[in-house]
């Protein structure tokens, strides 16, 4: 038998551990190795899977038979199916629902192997989405070239065509709204000296587009050389100085037309601070400027026309006054003159009625009669007479106001005798009602009293069986620290329409009511009431209702504040200052 030394087994045995553990590390490495090459794959193919699932539009990976190997979640969406049911089946079964006469560019360029790009209507019998979509071929290769898979997607772009023709609509828009207002719109890059112009702006400078390779200088070799500097001045002070370019200039055609225009623009500036764009508008303003120009003209025109007639009319307006302050002087004047006749004839016809009465019956009662109607017909005259003469003195300011201490109490007492008569004659019942305490007041006493016969008389001549009521009553002011005394005539008559009582101050101006009512004036008492009234620095108020009645107020100063220009001649009271 034969015998191994101890020291060679030894040494065999060592290297044979050495040789196991050896190979033990080289598949244990190898196991590693694998295991992390497994982890990367899935890793990756999570994040393949997480990415194409990501996407809102489908996307799937075919082999080179065209069989599905996977896809994204909207794929299968889109096709209403699961993956279990389409993984493995023929792509163009799933996608072609429709059928297919002749291959699709898809299918040709899936076949063909080779990358493509490419759009379908809506319409396209291969369009399963029914709406524009945009369709991506990718073909997946090994690292020797070869081909090993087809990666496909199909993107919906129908907003991206709303958009395009928006965009579209929107620029065509624009094209006739500068068209329309005869403005365009020109961006310059100051770096390579290049302009962009928008259509419209070539019409504005004349200039064919097609022809046309368009520079700053090819735009300043437009402007009228006596423009020129002004405009490079604009030009270098809005780029230098950081601030907006504006400017105005004439341009000239090439038919020789001069035209007017206006421009501006903004300067911009990259990260350094150094300018490299300057983007704007122009404007055609020529027939804007002519019409302005015109327009300057037929205002100064218009205004020394003005002029001229506001002259005349001025000159008019104080002849008329000159005249009409010549026949109120004339008339209050006159007013002796008119007066003293008839006094003469009332007073002569008040003597025959009295020797009348001493004639025989039958002639006494004819003879009366007629001197009753001569008598009642000059008194009319004579108040008429001197109405109008008192309208002219106010009218002329010849009418003086005297001013004196009244009883109030003594002067309504003798206002109440003078007008009973005439209010009982109409069967009317006159009521006087008065505050206690009112005793003396500042004013003219014959004018106050013509003021209240005035309405007193029409109150009782329009009323029929009613009531005429005048009350008088004191008012003190806190806030004007005055006195007032008001003076207020109230009937129960026919009262006075609404469209009637704006014009019932005016002269001559009567109620359409007192005419139907047969009743004679000439429209002077209230407008006489209405100036005196003024004169005293009082007021007087109407309140009025067809049918039921009417309410004048009549308020003045209790103590009357002279003032020289006022046409007054003091009395014997003192008059407040």
């Amino acid at each position: 038998m034969l015998q191994v030394p101890l020291t060679l087994f030894v040494i065999f045995t060592g290297f044979l551990t050495m040789g196991f553990f050896a190979a033990g590390m080289v598949i244990y490495r190898q196991h590693i190795l694998l295991r992390k090459n497994e982890l990367l794959i899935a890793n990756a193919e999570a994040e393949w899977t997480q990415a194409m699932d990501s996407l809102d539009y489908p996307m799937y990976l075919v082999n080179l038979d065209d069989n599905l190997v996977r896809a994204n979640k909207a794929f299968y969406r889109q096709i209403g199916k699961p993956a279990e049911d389409c993984v493995g089946t023929d792509v163009r079964k799933l996608i072609h629902l429709k059928g297919e006469d002749q291959p699709c560019p898809g299918c040709l360029a899936r076949l063909e192997r080779r990358d493509a790009f490419f759009t379908k209507e809506a319409d396209d019998p291969h369009n399963a989405l029914g709406k524009p979509i945009e369709v991506t071929i990718k073909v997946v290769r090994a690292e020797n070239n070869e081909p090993i898979g087809i990666v496909q997607s199909i993107r919906d772009v129908s907003h991206l065509k709303e958009t395009e023709n928006a965009l579209r609509k929107s620029q065509a828009l624009l094209k006739e709204a500068q068209h329309i207002g005869h403005m365009g719109n020109w961006e310059w890059d100051i770096k390579t000296n290049a302009l962009k112009w928008s259509d419209e702006t070539y019409q504005i400078f004349g200039i064919d587009k097609k022809t046309a390779n368009t520079t700053y200088e090819q735009f300043i070799d437009r402007i009228h050389p006596d423009d020129r500097r002004a405009v490079n001045q604009a030009i270098s002070k809005a780029i230098n100085n950081k601030e907006p370019y504006q400017t105005e200039h004439r341009t000239l055609l090439p038919n020789g037309d001069e035209r007017i225009i206006s421009e501006r623009g903004r300067v911009f500036y990259n990260d350094n601070g150094d300018p490299v764009r300057l983007v704007g508008v122009c404007q055609d303003i020529t027939d804007f400027r002519h019409a302005e120009a015109l327009l300057k003209v037929h205002k100064e025109n218009l205004e020394e026309l003005i002029r001229q007639r506001t002259l005349e009319l001025a000159n008019a307006r104080d002849d008329a006054q000159q005249a009409n302050r010549a026949k109120s002087a004339f008339l209050a004047t006159m007013s002796h003159e008119l007066r003293t006749p008839l006094n003469a004839i009332i007073g002569y016809s008040e003597i025959l009625l009295e020797d009348a009465q001493n004639i025989e019956q039958v002639d006494q009662n004819e003879l009366c009669y007629d001197l009753e109607k001569i008598r009642q017909s000059g008194k009319y005259l004579l108040t008429l007479v001197s109405d109008i003469l008192d309208l002219s003195k106010i009218e002329a300011d010849k009418l003086e106001l005297h001013i004196t201490t009244i009883n109030v109490p003594q002067f309504i007492d003798d206002l109440t005798a003078i007008v009973e008569p005439g209010i009982w004659k109409n069967n009317n019942e006159f009521i006087v009602q008065m505050t206690t305490g009112i005793g003396e007041i500042q004013g003219d006493i014959l004018r106050i009293r013509q003021m209240l016969i005035n309405l007193l008389c029409n109150a009782g001549k329009f009323t029929c069986n009613g009531v005429v009521t005048l009350n008088i009553a004191h008012d003190i002011d806190g806030n004007q620290n005055s006195e007032w005394i008001e003076f207020t005539v109230a009937d129960t008559g026919i009262g006075i329409p609404g469209q009637d009582v704006d014009r019932l101050f005016k002269p001559f101006s009567q109620s359409r009511s007192t005419v139907v009512a047969g009743n004679e004036g000439a429209g002077l008492g209230l407008a006489i009431t209405k100036r005196l009234c003024d004169m005293m620095g009082g007021t007087i108020a109407v309140n009025s209702t067809q049918g039921e009645g009417t309410a004048f107020v009549v308020r003045i100063p209790a103590e009357f504040e002279h003032r020289h220009d006022s046409g007054v001649t003091p009395g014997t009271a003192k008059n407040v200052a």
